[in-house]
């Protein structure tokens, strides 16, 4: 059975979390960001300018689609959620921690490239897998249950 999967997506700035989450209705989730290190690009004044990508930790789903399909942007590091319902749990620390939780979703983007995507949902992950294969992620790989993943931290 598969839990997830994993690729590298290109280092540069542009809507990673959008191509990636392509198949996934964001709108049915209320999502937690956590250690974020992101950056969306602002023009001011002919000059480039840097903010934070994500401004508040909790957003339901119209709120992150709308945030990572209008500029683009550059995340160094991030742990996203999404919870099918309000049940939130913000502690997820360990695989066991996510299949305990009310979380559907849990994506992890290390190091600029390398992401991690768990899912209960296999069907979900199925439509993950061949979205990323269609924009010709690197190194993508199915994550299944002889995994070693121990922690779900950046």
């Amino acid at each position: 059975m598969y839990r997830g999967l994993s690729f590298k997506i290109p280092n540069q700035y542009g809507k990673c979390l959008l191509d990636i989450l392509q198949p996934v209705d964001c709108n049915k989730y209320n999502w937690v960001i956590d250690s974020d290190q992101s950056w969306i690009k602002i023009k001011n004044m002919n000059k480039k300018v840097s903010a934070e990508l994500f401004f508040k930790k909790r957003l339901k789903g119209e709120e992150i689609f709308r945030i990572i399909s209008k500029e683009d942007y550059y995340i160094v590091s991030v742990r996203i959620g999404g919870y099918s319902n309000s049940e939130i749990n913000e502690n997820i620390k360990t695989y066991f921690d996510f299949m305990n939780s009310e979380c559907e979703i849990f994506i992890l983007l290390v190091d600029s490239v390398y992401i991690e995507i768990y899912c209960k949902n296999v069907l979900l992950v199925e439509s993950l897998y061949s979205n990323a294969k269609k924009k010709k992620f690197e190194n993508l790989e199915y994550i299944d249950e002889n995994n070693t993943r121990a922690t779900m931290e950046i």
